[in-house]
């Protein structure tokens, strides 16, 4: 009963995404939760979600057919819904104004970042925007002269330009959410990002916005959005894993010299899905996850059963840290092949350590991951993004890949939203 309450004090103080998140788990452990799906239903409406709204209350109509709130709730939904125009939840026709999702970095790891545009692209596509990414100071994969760190990795957006970027300049602070960004700083990093006023801005508060221009900062996953996917769009339904995959094939498009020094390397030191890549992480890591050097271990027997089926293999190994390559050179001698590429040793990540050349950090971690994409087996952390993009940019056979520990992007984040 106490959770309950505190969620019911969430949704009161329009803490919705974390209260989502408890209420989806709570229905995890207990489908038959009426007061759950009524919950949901409720932040539904409040973001002017009805379609979902109403699905939420008619199944807790259905789960507690004597209690009265879900078909009141129903009722004002549906009114709701008929006033606004939009009943029965239909979709916006899309005609009007140009509408705009602005998609800032995230800020931390490369790929953390990049998984952060994914969502935000699956977002646009839900909201009926048109995106433009922005990667700007705030990015730690940029240089001092970088307007866009975004492209010195991928190809830009067909469907955004620069004069789209300068157009939003001429937008009204009215017209541009949240409140924090305005006309003066809408080229700027982080703003507010994790504490003050409009802070910790997640997908869900930005669904279903007015404004012309709709600003995202802030890391929402794929998960959080799978629910709230309309039933006419063509991912309605995918699995996580399914959703990034389609996702990054469609809007991903690394830049032509990043996939060059691949093949390069490829040509020069492997032959094609004939070699096991693996993903090993240190420095920082090691500080973040109290099992990682645990999961080496289970990596190793995972390599060494690997090399039992196909013991003329060589690996290739993309770690961060100095002292694993020598660690695993050790172990496997000359089967180990590596990208010549920067790594450290100690407490801090790449990403963190001074005077990096944040561009050319970035453009390795691709080479290094779209190297691996081509093995004919992957092993790798289920709590690194790196490794995660590795199984997500490909369609892998049944079992050839092998992730140590759960995939950090099929498990709600909750720590993110408390601030």
């Amino acid at each position: 009963m106490s959770q309950t309450l505190d969620i019911g004090s969430l949704i009161e103080a329009g803490q919705w995404p974390l209260s989502e998140m408890l209420l989806r788990q709570a229905l995890l452990q207990d489908p038959s939760c009426a007061w759950a799906e009524d919950a949901l239903g409720r932040i539904a409406a409040n973001l002017g979600l009805f379609e979902a709204a109403v699905e939420h209350f008619r199944r807790a109509m259905a789960l507690a057919p004597d209690w009265p709130d879900p078909a009141f709730h129903l009722e004002a939904a549906l009114s709701f819904a008929s006033f606004l125009g939009e009943a029965n939840g239909g979709d916006p026709s899309g005609s009007g104004p140009p509408r705009w999702l602005l998609i800032k970095a995230w800020g931390f790891g490369f790929w953390s970042d990049v998984f952060h545009v994914l969502s935000q692209l699956l977002l646009a596509e839900i909201s009926q925007r048109q995106p433009i990414i922005h990667w700007g100071w705030n990015s730690l994969y940029r240089r001092s002269d970088s307007f866009n760190a975004f492209e010195h990795f991928f190809q830009p957006l067909p469907q955004s330009s620069l004069e789209d970027l300068e157009n939003l300049k001429y937008l009204s602070d009215e017209e541009i959410w949240p409140p924090k960004w305005n006309r003066q700083n809408l080229m700027e990093g982080g703003v507010n990002q994790a504490f003050g006023p409009y802070s910790r801005m997640a997908g869900l508060y930005l669904l279903n916005r007015p404004e012309p221009l709709v600003v995202s900062d802030f890391f929402t996953a794929i998960l959080d959005l799978l629910p709230w996917i309309p039933t006419n769009h063509p991912l309605r339904g995918s699995s996580v894993e399914g959703a990034y995959r389609a996702l990054a094939q469609k809007y991903l498009k690394p830049r032509d010299e990043i996939l060059e020094t691949s093949e390069k390397f490829l040509k020069n030191n492997l032959e094609p899905e004939n070699f096991l890549a693996v993903h090993l992480r240190g420095l920082d890591k090691i500080t973040e996850h109290n099992q990682i050097e645990q999961e080496h271990l289970i990596c190793q027997q995972h390599i060494d059963h690997h090399l039992d089926l196909f013991p003329n293999e060589p690996i290739f190994l993309m770690t961060d840290d100095i002292k694993l390559l020598d660690q695993f050179k050790g172990r496997y001698g000359q089967r180990i092949i590596s990208n010549a590429c920067q790594r450290a040793s100690g407490p801090l990540g790449l990403h963190k350590l001074p005077d990096q050349d944040g561009v050319r950090l970035g453009q390795e971690v691709m080479v290094d991951t779209y190297t691996a994409t081509r093995a004919r087996a992957f092993i790798g952390h289920g709590q690194s993004n790196t490794s995660v993009a590795v199984l997500y940019l490909k369609a892998w056979p049944s079992g050839s890949v092998t992730l140590v520990g759960p995939n950090m992007m099929d498990n709600y984040n909750l720590a993110l939203h408390h601030g």
